[in-house]
């Protein structure tokens, strides 16, 4: 068979041809191929027009699946070339006249072109809306005094819906005030208005009664423990160092995991019943808790700094030392220790150093006061049996030191 490729510029001139059972086919860029005799059989294959109407959904979900897109076929045709918007996925299709796409969180076009071996067709497109799903957050467990209240703070929405209603000052908003008598379950389902569903979280409000306690002098029942308690001026404080908790060892870190955690001196929970555990500061504050905001219990807390100065003012510091840093006082701190004239009874418990050491039993007792000095360092109070005075600095609160509590 003999084959002859004529390109024309401006008309097409066939002449000389011997051929038999011959076929003429014109291309559209001008091409001709001959190769047979019979003349009308002449076919004319063009690039393919722009697809029509993309048919499908215009607003989808984030993270629905299997969303059908489809054209009608188009002439010339042979193959077809979708695109999705950014983290959408097409999972089946891609080269024919339908597709089934994934989307995640973002908007965009879904397009597609036609294509033949004479080339590509311009894009049909299609925007699509993708509508964020809801997701609940009812914000973490909180522990309340019985008698007080905590607001609950919801998100991840437009609209919320809390049930039980029990003690809640609205069901209806994001951040409602709870002030159950008991312990209580709160679940929130939240919604974007969008018709792309509601999501649910729930937050555990627990209600733990204040400790019985009539006068001070009493002892303080705490957790099983009984505690003395002494009344220095108008305050009362605990008489012996506070012990709750579970004991750690001293190389590891007190954790923010909903559980009160102790050091025992040289890890001996022995020395824990009479000395009292070691805390970090962050473990004492319950690490930024709302509402119960120290390890005391109900109608007690870790005294601020100024609280612990006006014990000292009480004692007799001067107000024009009570201030300052550093060793103060005369034989003030010889007053607040073990046989001391307050019954205040600081004993030397020592403390534990990071790395997990520990130091000076029996010779220095240190107290943590819930007033920060910086976001590392937090204030404290230290005495020893060598010296008479009582030293106010800051410290690491990774540190270990007692704690003292002080009745509201």
């Amino acid at each position: 068979m003999k084959k002859l490729i004529i390109t024309i510029a401006m008309a097409l001139i066939i002449s000389n041809i011997n051929a038999q059972n011959s076929v003429i086919t014109v291309y559209a860029d001008s091409e001709v191929s001959i190769g047979g005799s019979n003349a009308d059989d002449l076919t004319t294959i063009d690039i393919p027009v722009a697809p029509g109407d993309i048919t499908g959904k215009k607003t989808v979900c984030s993270g629905e699946a299997d969303v059908e897109y489809s054209i009608s076929p188009v002439t010339d045709a042979a193959s077809y070339k979708w695109t999705v918007p950014p983290q959408a996925r097409i999972t089946n299709g891609q080269g024919t006249t339908s597709i089934r796409v994934s989307f995640k969180s973002t908007s965009g076009e879904v397009c597609v072109s036609a294509s033949n071996k004479k080339g590509k067709s311009a894009e049909s497109c299609i925007e699509i809306k993708v509508n964020l799903k809801p997701t609940a957050s009812a914000g973490v467990d909180v522990s309340i005094c019985n008698g007080l209240s905590t607001n609950l703070e919801a998100s991840g929405g437009k609209s919320y819906s809390w049930t039980p209603s029990t003690g809640l000052s609205n069901t209806n908003i994001f951040n409602p005030v709870a002030s159950p008598t008991s312990t209580t379950v709160y679940k929130v389902t939240v919604s974007n208005n969008n018709n792309c569903g509601t999501a649910t979280d729930e937050i555990k409000v627990t209600v733990v009664d204040f400790t019985p306690f009539k006068k001070c002098g009493d002892n303080l029942i705490y957790e099983g423990r009984a505690y003395k308690t002494v009344k220095i001026g108008e305050q009362c404080w605990m008489a012996e160092n506070l012990n709750v908790g579970t004991m750690i060892r001293g190389n590891l870190i007190q954790a923010d995991n909903g559980k009160i955690e102790k050091y025992c001196y040289n890890n001996n929970e022995v020395i824990c019943e009479t000395d009292g555990g070691l805390y970090q500061w962050n473990e004492v504050m319950r690490f930024g808790a709302r509402e119960i905001s120290d390890i005391c219990p109900c109608g007690w807390h870790v005294p601020t700094d100024d609280e612990w100065k006006t014990l000292e003012t009480e004692i007799g510091i001067s107000q024009m030392h009570i201030n300052i840093s550093g060793y103060r006082g005369t034989d003030h701190g010889t007053k607040l220790q073990k046989g001391g004239t307050t019954g205040f009874n600081a004993i030397p418990a020592g403390y534990r150093k990071m790395g997990g050491y520990f130091y000076d039993r029996g010779t220095h007792m240190t107290f943590w006061s819930s007033t920060e000095h910086n976001l590392a360092n937090a204030w404290k109070r230290l005495m020893g049996t060598e010296y008479k005075t009582i030293d106010r600095s800051y410290a690491i609160k990774k540190y270990g030191y007692s704690v003292r509590c002080l009745k509201n």
